[in-house]
Order: C-alpha cells, then sequence, then structure tokens
C-alpha cells in the first residue's frame, strides 16, 4: 500500500479549497436583503466537483404539471391513490440542487453504522433541513426559506418561506408552524426552561420575538442587534407540526388524554410524553420536513429512514430529491465491529467514528471491500485544555502563569508526535481556524511551534519554581511535593492518543514537571471536568470553521473542554454550584467584552472578522490552552458505485456544517440502485 502522506493530503486537497474566499461565510451574515432565488440561489462553481445550488425559473413549476417524473418506489402509491402524484406533493417554487456527479438514478439504500441510541447526532446529520444553510464555497444559500432580509441595525430578520411546502404526511407547512413552536414551545416554560442562545440577545439575554404576518413569511425581533442570526438559522429548525403535537401538549389536549398517553408511553408526566412524541428518532409518526423521517424508533437495532415523499427539492429536471429511498443505521457498540463490516464491505457511506488511526486498515481493504476511502478536511486541533480554575492553589497559580503555559508549549516537540503517532498527516498549529476558514488567522496558527526545552526550562525558572528534588522534578514553590499534574482523556487504552499523552508527559518530564495520564470512561471524564476536578484534559476541540456560528472553545464558553471551568460555569449560569466569577482585570472578560459588545453589535461581515482577530490577538498573547497538531484528514468509508461525492473533493469537516452531512445526501444516488434495495 501506498503510504498517504500529510503532503500528499495537501496537494490534492488544492481542488477543493483554492476558490474558498477568505471572507465566504462572514458575507453571508450581513444584514442586507439575501438574493431572491429568481436572481441567483447561491454563486455557480465552475469546477465540476462542487455540488450547485440552481435557481428555479422566474416562473414557478406550475401545480397541474409534473416538474420531473415520479419516484418510482412511490408510483404504486400514486396509482393507487394513497399519495398525491409528485406534482401535487412538491411547492410552488421547489429548490434546484444538482450534486457532483449530476442527475442521478433513484432507489436502494445506504448502510451506516450508529453507535447506540445516544448517537442520534449522526443520523440527524444525515437528513436535517434547516432555514438556510451553506454551499460548498461556504457561502448561505436558501433552503427551507427562499430569501432573508435584516433591518439596518441587524435586530429584525424576516425569512420568506417556499409557496406550499407540505409536511411529510402532506399536510401544509405554513409559517403558523413557526408561531406555534415559539408560542407552545420555546416560550413555554414547562417544556423550555429558557430559550438557548440562538434566541436570545442582549446583556441581559431578552428572548427573540416571532411574528408572521402571512403564512409565507416569519419575523424574527430581538430587543438587541443580532447580526450573526442566519448563522443560527443555518443550524436550526424552528417550527413544529401543530396539526400532530397539540393532541400531546396541555394547552390543546385534555388532562384525561394526556395522562391516558403517557400512562401507555410508560411516561411520567406529559412534558416527557410531548419531547418524545415531538422527536423524530423517537416518533415514527412525527411529521417531518427533513430529506429521510424514521420508519422505526432509533432504539431498534436497526434505525431505518425512508425518503420524505414531499421534500420540498429537485435536481435541474425536475425529478424529486432524495435519489436514495431508505438510510438503514445499525448499532456497532463497539468499535471493532464497525471497524469489522467496514472492512467486509457492510458500510456505505461513514466517516463518523471512523478513526484515522486505522486508515492504514481502511485502505489496505479498499479492494476487497469494494469501497474508497475519501478524505475530509477536519477542523480539530489536538489540545491539552489545562484549568486555569482548578482547585489546587499550586496547580491553580502555574496554570495562570503565562510563563508557564509557554513553557509547557515550547516542550512539546510537535513535529515529531505527528511524525511518530500520526504517520505525519496533521500540521503542528495552535488551536485556530483552519486554513480553509472566512477567519483564517496565519499568526495565531503559526505561533510558537519550535520545539525548544531550553527556553521552557528558563521560563519555568523565570516563574519561580526552580527548586528540584533529587530526581530532577522541579518542586512546588510551598515546598508540598513535586509540581506536576494529571493528564485526563476517555481516548481508549492501546490507542495513537494513549501513545500521545505518554510521549507529551515524558516531553514535560522533561523540563522536571511530574505529569501521569489517567484514562476513563467519558461520562466520568465528564463528570470530573464539569465538577473542576480535572487538572487538564487532551482532547480534540472542533467547532474552528465557522468560528462566528459557535466561538464556545475560543471564549471560555464550552464547559465540556473549557480550560477554565468555574469561570465558564459562572459565565452559562453564575447560579450554578461550581461557578466562580473571573478577575474583574483578567483577559478572559476582554474576549467576553468584544464578543458581546462588538461582534454581536456589528452588522458589517469584513468588520465581524477584523474583530474576531482581536480574540485570537488574545490567544497569541496568552496560549489559554496547549495545542499539538490538527487540521489533519478524516477519513469517510465510500462504497464504489455511490456518486454524488468526488474523491478529490475534501469535504470541509465541521459541527456547523454537519460534518458528513455538508454535501447534500439527497443527491447521492448509486450507479447500479437495484443491487443495493434493503427490504428489512
Amino acid at each position: 500500500m501506498n503510504r498517504i502522506t500529510r503532503r500528499e493530503f495537501i496537494r490534492v486537497s488544492t481542488l477543493a479549497t483554492a476558490g474558498m474566499a477568505i471572507a465566504a461565510c462572514a458575507k453571508a451574515a450581513e444584514p442586507t436583503t439575501a438574493p431572491k432565488e429568481e436572481a441567483t440561489a447561491a454563486p455557480k462553481q465552475e469546477a465540476t466537483a462542487t455540488p450547485k445550488v440552481e435557481e428555479p425559473t422566474a416562473t414557478p413549476v406550475a401545480a397541474t404539471e409534473p416538474a420531473g417524473g415520479e419516484v418510482p418506489e412511490l408510483a404504486e402509491l400514486v396509482t393507487a391513490g394513497t399519495l398525491p402524484p409528485v406534482n401535487e406533493r412538491l411547492p410552488d417554487d421547489p429548490l434546484v440542487l444538482e450534486g457532483m456527479h449530476g442527475v442521478g438514478n433513484y432507489g436502494g439504500a445506504i448502510r451506516r453504522g450508529l453507535r447506540d441510541v445516544r448517537d442520534y447526532t449522526g443520523p440527524t446529520k444525515c437528513t436535517l433541513q434547516q432555514l438556510i444553510f451553506w454551499d460548498t464555497d461556504l457561502n448561505l444559500r436558501p433552503n427551507i426559506a427562499t430569501a432573508w432580509e435584516a433591518s439596518p441595525d441587524g435586530s429584525e430578520w424576516t425569512f420568506t418561506l417556499r409557496r406550499n411546502m407540505k409536511w411529510s404526511d402532506g399536510e401544509p407547512f405554513t409559517s403558523k408552524d413557526f408561531q406555534w413552536w415559539y408560542d407552545n414551545y420555546l416560550m413555554y416554560t414547562d417544556l423550555v426552561a429558557s430559550p438557548g442562545r440562538h434566541y436570545i440577545s442582549g446583556a441581559e439575554g431578552t428572548p427573540v420575538t416571532v411574528t408572521t404576518p402571512d403564512d409565507f413569511t416569519v419575523v424574527f425581533t430581538f430587543a438587541d442587534p443580532k447580526p450573526l442570526f442566519p448563522l443560527s438559522a443555518a443550524q436550526q429548525q424552528p417550527c413544529l407540526p401543530a396539526h400532530y403535537l397539540e393532541q400531546f401538549h396541555a394547552e390543546f389536549a385534555s388532562q384525561s388524554e394526556l395522562d391516558s398517553k403517557v400512562a401507555a408511553a410508560e411516561l411520567e408526566t406529559w412534558e416527557d410524553l410531548f419531547d418524545d412524541r415531538r422527536t423524530w428518532y423517537y416518533n415514527p409518526e412525527v411529521p417531518v420536513i427533513n430529506t429521510w423521517g424514521a420508519r422505526n424508533p432509533i432504539q431498534d437495532e436497526l434505525f431505518v429512514m425512508e425518503r420524505n415523499p414531499y421534500l420540498s427539492q429537485v435536481d435541474p429536471e425536475g425529478n424529486q430529491l432524495p435519489y436514495i429511498g431508505q438510510v438503514v443505521h445499525r448499532q456497532f457498540g463497539s468499535a471493532d465491529v464497525l471497524n469489522m463490516w467496514i472492512v467486509n464491505g457492510e458500510i456505505d457511506f461513514q466517516g463518523r467514528h471512523v478513526d484515522l488511526a486505522n486508515l492504514t486498515l481502511y485502505k489496505e481493504s479498499e479492494d476487497s471491500g469494494g469501497f474508497k476511502v475519501h478524505l475530509a478536511a477536519s477542523d480539530s486541533t489536538d489540545t491539552y485544555a489545562i484549568n486555569h480554575t482548578i482547585e489546587d492553589p499550586n496547580k491553580q497559580a502555574f496554570f495562570q502563569n503565562r510563563d508557564c503555559r509557554f513553557a509547557l508549549n515550547y516542550a512539546v516537540n510537535k513535529d515529531e508526535v505527528n511524525d511518530v503517532v500520526y504517520d505525519g498527516l496533521y500540521i503542528p498549529r495552535q488551536y485556530s481556524p483552519p486554513s480553509n476558514s472566512p477567519q483564517y488567522y496565519a499568526k495565531l496558527t503559526e505561533a510558537y511551534l519550535e520545539y525548544d526545552p531550553d527556553k521552557a526550562n528558563a521560563l519555568l525558572d523565570q516563574a519561580g519554581y526552580t527548586e528540584r528534588d533529587s530526581e530532577g522534578y522541579r518542586l512546588w514553590p510551598d515546598g508540598s511535593g513535586r509540581a506536576g499534574f494529571v493528564i485526563e482523556s476517555d481516548s481508549p487504552v492501546g490507542s495513537p492518543a494513549e501513545d500521545e499523552m505518554q510521549m507529551v508527559a515524558q516531553y514535560w518530564a522533561d523540563i522536571g514537571l511530574d505529569c501521569r495520564v489517567k484514562l476513563a470512561d467519558r461520562a466520568l471524564v465528564e463528570e470530573r471536568k464539569s465538577s473542576n476536578l480535572m487538572d487538564c484534559r487532551n482532547t480534540w476541540c472542533s467547532r474552528a470553521l465557522l468560528p462566528l456560528v459557535d466561538p464556545s472553545f475560543f471564549v471560555g464558553f464550552a464547559g465540556d473542554k473549557t480550560w477554565a471551568q468555574t469561570w465558564t460555569n459562572w459565565r452559562n449560569d453564575p447560579t450554578q454550584e461550581v461557578a466562580e466569577e473571573p478577575p474583574a482585570d483578567h483577559w478572559i472578560r476582554e474576549m467576553w467584552r468584544i464578543w458581546d459588545e462588538e461582534i454581536n453589535a456589528t452588522v458589517d461581515a469584513d468588520e465581524q472578522t477584523k474583530l474576531f482577530y482581536k480574540i485570537l490577538d488574545i490567544w497569541y498573547e496568552e496560549l489559554p490552552m496547549i495545542s499539538v497538531i490538527g487540521e489533519g484528514p478524516q477519513p469517510l468509508i465510500v462504497k464504489d458505485g455511490l456518486r454524488g461525492l468526488d474523491i478529490d473533493y475534501h469535504m470541509p469537516w465541521s459541527n456547523p456544517t454537519l460534518h458528513g452531512g455538508f454535501v447534500p445526501m439527497q443527491t447521492y444516488y448509486w450507479e447500479d440502485p437495484e443491487n443495493h434495495g434493503f427490504s428489512g
């Protein structure tokens, strides 16, 4: 086998990244009128490897004329009169999507792996349809909404919906479903204690107001400027099928009806019942607007997603999407089982839980398993999240000392870790937006990467850690013992991640620090982290491709990977038991101020990026956590004959862009669908 080197990965990535404009995504957040689809739904792509979003013709397809041929597997239902013909199922102005490999074939199923019931985000990212979404150049494009516009200060956002769009059960999908979601879910305190960050604004966290002036218009009005709201809209589905869910809601159903249904479902309260019934992967009966809906609950060993016969999207020839009728998720439980299925050719499309550490195994099994390994471009960086607010006063003082953090950084030979553990597939870097991000910032990415143990030792001496014991380990200034800390992780025993942590612990031992590696179950790791009991967590931090969507890891909002646990808890909820207000003059407050008062009050997209660079400048000065490598390939298993994703296209792999769902899976198809059916 020819080993895939980092150099080769960069070479073939050039095709995919050359056209990425630096301000592409940021431009999309400007509070000006978004282009109507009758003009241009999204920029046309020159490279054949890039999927297109085509604008509908100026005159919508007439409801009396079929836009394209009937979906073959639905033809019998149409003939029997149990399902309307395709022209009656589509909206007046369907979204036109052209896949990377053009117009496809109907039929077949995609087989995937699912760890367990808690792994619901995997199926969700395959099927979710949001108000708007990103094209492959990271520009926002229409999706459920055909257009959007904002007030001059970005405090009011108006979205125009597709006319005569329908839920998966054929009922009308209108602005009323957004209003019902707002009135009876988001602002209904028995169901939602408080709206999340997407739907509040200002220092007081004032909730949004939703109004619907007509059936096809939804207006989100904030008390304060909310210039980044389109980035939230690209992740959200702020609507619910009122016609179905009213029967499970206390405002619409009688108490006796609810009590009966709660008992039948073996739940405790009507609120539990409502949450269960509204969740598409638990309840196959709930109507959806997604690409595929659930045939059965996700708790089953095989979780089958079936095509939505009312999906509001077509290909350039007017054929309703998706091409593929079913997506079948099979629970694997352990990574070894998933790898066995991959090697045996039993997985058709999978990136989730596909570990780069097994790349050699995957490549050597391509021919026998009948698949190809594609390489997506991950935005993750391998980090050591030291805890600036750990209870131990010695460790807290050490982590809060800038010289100590820089010493930890210089002591790690990042190139050696990359070559020895990861075959050179990553880039030594600091945690920062990747090179294909609109907010890429080379100043931080490339900072302080040199391996310099002499400088590290000098910095620790300068910080006052000069005393050592007989074995050369440094001592805490109060004489209480060796200076050092525990590195914790939920990585498997014997994994490359453990090998790396042992190397890093040795690098730090070389400068006199007594560091140990501790591996544990993820649940225990998360519990210790949230309780402020963890010194340092080795973890991969992502959410960097589009940091204006979610800056949590940069500004210390995310509790699971924070570098200042009690300050993060205080920021998120000052009433938490493990919460502490940061000092008034600490630099974390300046990052929060820039985010709250400058970026979130600025409507100009270029200016938003410049302001975000101010946060990255603080990172450059302070290095809140220790980074080693990142921006590497994410393996994708793609079965031979599955079309829609070019092997030379390196998909941006990030949470806001749905990871493997970034390129619309509804445009995937089989060359030979008759050989990929599912009869379960």
